[in-house]
Protein backbone atom coordinates (compact mmCIF):
# COMPACT_ATOMS: atom_id res chain seq x y z
CA UNK A 1 0.00 0.00 0.00
CA UNK A 2 1.59 3.32 -0.71
CA UNK A 3 0.92 6.07 1.09
CA UNK A 4 0.71 9.86 0.39
CA UNK A 5 2.99 12.08 2.04
CA UNK A 6 1.45 14.84 4.29
CA UNK A 7 0.93 18.31 3.06
CA UNK A 8 0.66 19.85 -0.80
CA UNK A 9 2.74 17.98 -3.38
CA UNK A 10 2.20 20.79 -6.38
CA UNK A 11 5.16 22.70 -6.43
CA UNK A 12 3.56 25.15 -9.15
CA UNK A 13 1.70 28.40 -8.50
CA UNK A 14 -1.45 27.52 -6.97
CA UNK A 15 -4.70 27.89 -8.68
CA UNK A 16 -5.76 31.12 -6.52
CA UNK A 17 -2.88 32.67 -8.34
CA UNK A 18 -3.56 31.54 -11.76
CA UNK A 19 -6.89 32.97 -11.40
CA UNK A 20 -5.33 35.98 -10.08
CA UNK A 21 -3.05 36.34 -12.81
CA UNK A 22 -5.58 35.72 -15.30
CA UNK A 23 -8.22 37.95 -13.67
CA UNK A 24 -5.65 41.11 -13.85
CA UNK A 25 -4.90 40.04 -17.60
CA UNK A 26 -8.38 40.13 -19.03
CA UNK A 27 -9.15 43.15 -16.14
CA UNK A 28 -6.46 44.77 -18.32
CA UNK A 29 -8.08 44.14 -21.71
CA UNK A 30 -11.25 44.70 -20.82
CA UNK A 31 -12.81 41.77 -21.02
CA UNK A 32 -13.10 42.71 -24.64
CA UNK A 33 -12.65 41.83 -28.43
CA UNK A 34 -10.74 43.69 -31.07
CA UNK A 35 -14.37 45.11 -31.77
CA UNK A 36 -14.99 46.58 -28.23
CA UNK A 37 -17.50 44.34 -27.59
CA UNK A 38 -17.54 42.67 -24.40
CA UNK A 39 -16.74 38.81 -23.75
CA UNK A 40 -19.33 38.55 -20.84
CA UNK A 41 -22.19 40.29 -19.53
CA UNK A 42 -22.62 41.11 -15.77
CA UNK A 43 -25.81 39.37 -14.18
CA UNK A 44 -25.74 39.33 -10.27
CA UNK A 45 -22.16 38.79 -9.76
CA UNK A 46 -22.55 36.09 -12.47
CA UNK A 47 -20.92 36.21 -15.84
CA UNK A 48 -22.45 35.56 -19.01
CA UNK A 49 -20.97 35.01 -22.38
CA UNK A 50 -22.12 37.56 -24.47
CA UNK A 51 -22.04 34.97 -27.09
CA UNK A 52 -24.13 32.60 -25.78
CA UNK A 53 -26.65 35.63 -25.70
CA UNK A 54 -25.70 36.50 -29.04
CA UNK A 55 -26.60 32.85 -30.40
CA UNK A 56 -30.16 32.77 -28.76
CA UNK A 57 -31.20 35.94 -29.70
CA UNK A 58 -30.13 34.85 -33.16
CA UNK A 59 -33.23 31.75 -32.98
CA UNK A 60 -35.16 35.46 -32.57
CA UNK A 61 -35.60 36.35 -36.67
CA UNK A 62 -37.40 33.00 -37.49
CA UNK A 63 -39.65 33.40 -35.00
CA UNK A 64 -40.50 37.28 -35.79
CA UNK A 65 -41.03 36.33 -39.36
CA UNK A 66 -42.99 33.22 -38.85
CA UNK A 67 -45.25 35.18 -36.20
CA UNK A 68 -46.21 37.95 -38.88
CA UNK A 69 -48.33 34.89 -40.98
CA UNK A 70 -48.72 32.49 -37.92
CA UNK A 71 -48.49 34.14 -34.63
CA UNK A 72 -49.41 30.46 -33.17
CA UNK A 73 -47.07 28.70 -35.04
CA UNK A 74 -44.32 31.03 -33.18
CA UNK A 75 -45.44 31.04 -29.95
CA UNK A 76 -43.34 27.14 -29.27
CA UNK A 77 -40.14 28.85 -30.96
CA UNK A 78 -40.21 31.94 -28.96
CA UNK A 79 -40.27 30.06 -25.63
CA UNK A 80 -37.86 27.51 -26.57
CA UNK A 81 -35.18 29.73 -27.99
CA UNK A 82 -34.84 33.29 -27.75
CA UNK A 83 -37.25 34.03 -24.49
CA UNK A 84 -34.19 33.06 -22.08
CA UNK A 85 -31.73 35.30 -23.33
CA UNK A 86 -34.20 38.08 -23.61
CA UNK A 87 -35.01 37.98 -20.17
CA UNK A 88 -30.78 38.33 -19.42
CA UNK A 89 -30.66 40.84 -22.00
CA UNK A 90 -33.48 42.92 -19.66
CA UNK A 91 -31.46 41.93 -16.42
CA UNK A 92 -28.43 43.01 -17.16
CA UNK A 93 -29.54 46.16 -19.15
CA UNK A 94 -31.81 46.76 -15.53
CA UNK A 95 -28.38 47.50 -13.66
CA UNK A 96 -27.14 50.33 -16.05
CA UNK A 97 -29.19 50.63 -18.70
CA UNK A 98 -32.94 51.30 -17.07
CA UNK A 99 -35.17 53.40 -19.77
CA UNK A 100 -33.64 49.92 -22.37
CA UNK A 101 -34.65 47.43 -20.04
CA UNK A 102 -38.07 48.93 -19.42
CA UNK A 103 -38.99 49.54 -22.92
CA UNK A 104 -37.84 45.83 -23.99
CA UNK A 105 -39.88 44.07 -21.36
CA UNK A 106 -42.74 46.33 -22.51
CA UNK A 107 -42.49 45.44 -25.77
CA UNK A 108 -41.68 41.57 -24.99
CA UNK A 109 -44.70 41.90 -22.87
CA UNK A 110 -46.87 42.90 -26.35
CA UNK A 111 -45.30 40.34 -28.28
CA UNK A 112 -46.05 37.67 -25.90
CA UNK A 113 -49.73 38.94 -25.46
CA UNK A 114 -50.11 38.71 -29.58
CA UNK A 115 -48.77 35.11 -29.97
CA UNK A 116 -51.23 33.66 -27.10
CA UNK A 117 -53.99 35.66 -28.84
CA UNK A 118 -53.04 34.75 -32.66
CA UNK A 119 -52.93 37.85 -33.52
CA UNK A 120 -52.69 39.64 -36.61
CA UNK A 121 -50.49 42.02 -35.13
CA UNK A 122 -48.05 39.91 -33.37
CA UNK A 123 -45.59 40.66 -36.82
CA UNK A 124 -45.97 44.11 -35.62
CA UNK A 125 -45.12 43.62 -32.47
CA UNK A 126 -42.21 41.57 -32.74
CA UNK A 127 -40.83 44.24 -35.32
CA UNK A 128 -41.27 46.48 -31.89
CA UNK A 129 -39.59 44.11 -30.14
CA UNK A 130 -36.51 44.10 -32.83
CA UNK A 131 -36.47 47.56 -32.06
CA UNK A 132 -35.95 47.53 -28.21
CA UNK A 133 -33.59 44.59 -28.63
CA UNK A 134 -31.64 46.50 -30.80
CA UNK A 135 -31.36 49.39 -28.40
CA UNK A 136 -30.26 47.49 -25.65
CA UNK A 137 -27.66 45.92 -27.63
CA UNK A 138 -26.40 48.83 -28.99
CA UNK A 139 -26.16 50.29 -24.65
CA UNK A 140 -24.18 47.17 -23.85
CA UNK A 141 -21.80 47.75 -26.84
CA UNK A 142 -22.93 43.83 -28.37
CA UNK A 143 -23.53 43.18 -31.84
CA UNK A 144 -26.79 43.82 -32.90
CA UNK A 145 -29.54 41.15 -34.40
CA UNK A 146 -30.45 42.06 -37.69
CA UNK A 147 -33.32 39.85 -39.66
Amino acid sequence: MTTRPAGPTWSGPTLAGVVLVVGAVLGACGGRAANGTPSSLSLGGTTVATADVEQQLGTLCPVLSRAGSDPGGAETPFYAGPHGALHVLTAVLASGHRVQSDAMLKSMLSFEQDLTARSPSAGQAGAALLATVNDGQRALRIPVTTC
